[in-house]
This record gives C-alpha cells, sequence and structure tokens, in this order.
C-alpha cells in the first residue's frame, strides 16, 4: 500500500499546489490507486485477466463491504430533510446568519462573494466551548468536506473548498449528529434536538450582541416553535417588501443612483427597438407596447429628468 501511495503521489511529475498537496491524494489520484491495489491483488496473482475485471472485484469484495454506506446524501435523506429541523433552522435563521458572516470571508478575494473554509468553520464549532469529547475536531472536518456539493474541476478551480450558505447549514446537521452529548430525559434523540442544542451553544459563544436577537422557542414545544418561525418569516418578508417598494419609487422618480444615465439609454434603446419589430408583425398584438405606458417611455422620461 505504501508503495502504491507514493508512485500515486509522484506521478504528478513534481507540480503541486494547494489543490494538490504533496503527501496527498486528491479524487483522481484515490481512482489510480484503487487501480494499482487491484493489480497487485488480483492480476498479479493471476485471478483476474483485465484491470475492469480486477478493479470491479477489488470494490465489490473488499471496498464496498467496508465503505458502502457512506453515501453522504443518505444523512441528508434519513436524518436532516424533515420538519422539525427545518423548523430549528428557520428560528434560528437570524443567528445563523450572523454567524456566517462574522466566521467567513477571511481567504476571499477582494470584490468575491465571501465563503466559509475549512479553518473558519472548525474556528466557529470550536467557538462553542465544548470538549473534545462531545465533538472531536476530525469529525468537524469530516462534517466540512460531507456538506460540500461535488464539483467536476478540482484542478483549476477552488470551488470544492469554498463553503456556501446552503453547504454550511448541511455541515452544521452533520456536527450535530456526531456529538457525543447525553440528553437524560431522551437517551435516543431526534437531530432536531440535537441541532437546537449546537445553536444554543453557538449563540451563547459566538454571538457579542446578543441583544439584538430573540431565542426562539425549544422545538419541544413544536406549536410555539412554528409560531415563533412565522411571526419571523413574516417580519421578514414585510421588511423585504418594504425596500421593494422604496427602491421601485425611488427609480420611477428618476433618483435612483445605481442607475445612471448611458444604463438607461442603453435600456431604452433595446427596448425601443422590440417594438418597432413588434409593431412590425413579427409578435401578435398582445406583444405590441403602448408607447404611452411601455417601459422605453417611462425610461425616457427619466433620461429627461436626469
Amino acid at each position: 500500500v505504501d508503495f502504491n501511495f507514493i508512485s500515486t503521489n509522484s506521478a504528478a511529475n513534481g507540480i503541486t499546489d494547494s489543490r494538490n498537496p504533496k503527501r496527498a491524494l486528491i479524487r483522481y489520484q484515490m481512482m489510480e490507486i484503487l487501480a494499482r491495489l487491484a493489480m497487485d491483488k488480483y492480476i498479479m496473482k493471476g485471478n483476474c485477466q483485465s484491470f475492469p475485471t480486477a478493479v470491479r472485484k477489488l470494490l465489490k469484495d473488499s471496498v464496498l463491504k467496508k465503505y458502502g454506506d457512506l453515501d453522504s446524501h443518505n444523512f441528508r435523506v434519513e436524518k436532516l430533510w424533515n420538519e422539525e429541523c427545518d423548523i430549528v433552522f428557520r428560528c434560528w435563521e437570524p443567528v445563523l446568519r450572523s454567524l456566517y458572516n462574522t466566521y467567513c470571508g477571511k481567504h476571499s478575494l477582494p470584490g468575491e462573494k465571501k465563503w466559509m473554509s475549512i479553518e473558519e468553520f472548525s474556528e466557529l464549532i470550536q467557538a462553542t466551548g465544548l470538549s473534545d469529547e462531545e465533538i472531536a475536531l476530525r469529525d468537524v472536518d469530516i462534517s466540512f468536506n460531507l456538506a460540500m456539493m461535488t464539483q467536476i474541476d478540482e484542478l483549476t478551480s477552488d470551488r470544492f473548498k469554498q463553503m456556501q450558505w446552503l453547504e454550511f447549514l448541511d455541515a452544521l446537521g452533520r456536527v450535530a449528529e456526531s456529538m457525543k452529548v447525553e440528553f437524560p430525559c431522551n437517551p435516543n434523540p431526534h437531530l432536531s434536538i440535537k441541532l437546537e442544542y449546537l445553536l444554543q451553544m453557538l449563540f451563547k459563544k459566538g454571538i457579542k450582541d446578543k441583544q439584538n436577537f430573540e431565542v426562539p422557542p425549544s422545538i419541544d414545544n413544536k406549536h410555539k416553535a412554528l409560531e415563533f418561525m412565522r411571526v419571523l418569516e413574516g417580519s421578514n418578508r414585510a421588511e423585504t417588501n418594504k425596500r421593494l417598494t422604496m427602491k421601485e419609487s425611488l427609480f420611477q422618480r428618476g433618483l435612483l443612483g445605481l442607475v445612471n444615465k448611458s444604463t438607461l439609454a442603453k435600456i431604452g434603446g433595446r427596448l425601443d427597438k422590440q417594438a418597432a419589430r413588434s409593431k412590425a408583425g413579427k409578435g401578435s398584438e398582445n406583444r405590441v407596447l403602448n408607447s404611452s405606458t411601455s417601459l422605453p417611455a417611462l425610461l425616457r422620461g427619466q433620461k429627461a429628468a436626469l
């Protein structure tokens, strides 16, 4: 095994970087070492005559017997994607977004959308103050990797190690599942109970301005949790609608600073051409724009106001 590891790892012609580190195997190298092991175990001993047959036999007789249940998607379907966990995530969303925005972005480039690295995620979990016996650092790293969406390109893109919001929620669920915390009143707790406990610890240790957040009711009282979730989502929806209404009003009055004269001119000219083509008979009468109420007319008014 050691010889095959060295042979596979050295096949990169000495080219190494952060995506292909020394003394470590990345995905395509993992596939290569399986082929090498299959050759040593079956072809060299005369048990198989071809590589496909040998690799298939290695996977069936050895690999899948030991690791066949490591499908990362099974956790989502069987434990995470349910109403109880959804309620916990929704009730704690303001706190979670604050934590995500606080801990991510350390390695993001200027102007790039912020993302969370494995170091930042590990730092966040360690902020709970839970002991190594309750949360193992190795389990945290594994949870990060299993939560990440599979990427086709791992050699020229860093996306495979840039955690986004949905992957962050997935990883928190996996960390909660791996916790070794006893609940005296519930020896076999549902994942939502463990997840809620983890979020409570993160809130206590990781949030500085606690007065800006309201602690949700426990998922044990599902009725109160649902009521809290509906009120929270209603408030967020009202705030979003308020911002959209204000933005629309500013645009109509020609006061939106993000839209300049050149942008308005380009949009207006493009829509004028579309209206002309429709009037020429290319589209039905339903697609012909009314010059008194059309967006090009509105944009021309905005240009005049500017």
